[in-house]
């Protein structure tokens, strides 16, 4: 009796303990986390990409804006220059024309290497930086030879030199001027031979 007391237990005992579910994997479950992996994998490397692209357009797009800044203040540097120019001219017309007022010759010079060594600097164009700093040149020798020789060039021994040396300078002063309008406006500079320069007037 006792051993089917114990016997009925132990059946009872299997038939109440629980049950406990063990997922299996499957093939679709497997299936389902590798494409997660891919889409999350593809997202990040996608993201990565984009980003690429977007910093490397974005630096394109900044050394576009900095070379259309540095043509912008070359060409208004130029006109600047090329104001000074003319004011200058102006002075050498009036001291060749009447024949006196080389104060106001010299000072019109200073002024305009002045300027001319200032704005130079932002200048994109070493050709053309080179021909401003050669009329640079041209007008400091007649404005020593106007210094040198007095306002009445015609009372001076060297008289035709210097004329020769403001009639220099004015066919400079037009060579300037285009190669500045041409520079101005996205032209290539003609063909330049600087004219030479007659240091004996100012000595």
């Amino acid at each position: 009796m006792k051993c089917e007391l114990i016997g009925l237990l132990a059946i009872c005992g299997r038939a109440l303990a629980p049950v406990v579910h063990r997922p299996q994997a499957t093939a679709a479950g497997l299936d389902w986390l590798f494409a997660a992996a891919i889409g999350v994998g593809g997202s990040v490397l996608g993201g990565l990409t984009g980003g690429w692209f977007a910093l490397h357009a974005g630096n394109a797009q900044w050394q576009r804006d900095r070379e259309a800044s540095r043509t912008d203040h070359s060409h208004q540097a130029a006109l600047a220059i090329a104001g000074d120019i003319a004011s200058l001219q102006g002075a050498v017309e009036t001291w060749s024309a009447r024949h006196e007022d080389v104060n106001a010759l010299v000072a019109a010079f200073n002024a305009f290497s002045l300027s001319a060594a200032v704005q130079s600097i932002g200048l994109i164009d070493d050709e053309l930086r080179r021909r401003i700093s050669y009329h640079t040149l041209l007008a400091r020798e007649l404005s020593a030879s106007a210094g040198v020789h007095g306002a009445v060039p015609s009372q001076s021994a060297l008289a035709g030199t210097v004329q020769t040396l403001a009639e220099t300078v004015r066919r400079h002063t037009e060579a300037v001027l285009e190669a500045i309008d041409a520079h101005v406006n996205g032209q290539p500079l003609h063909p330049y031979q600087p004219p030479p320069v007659d240091t004996t007037a100012s000595c």
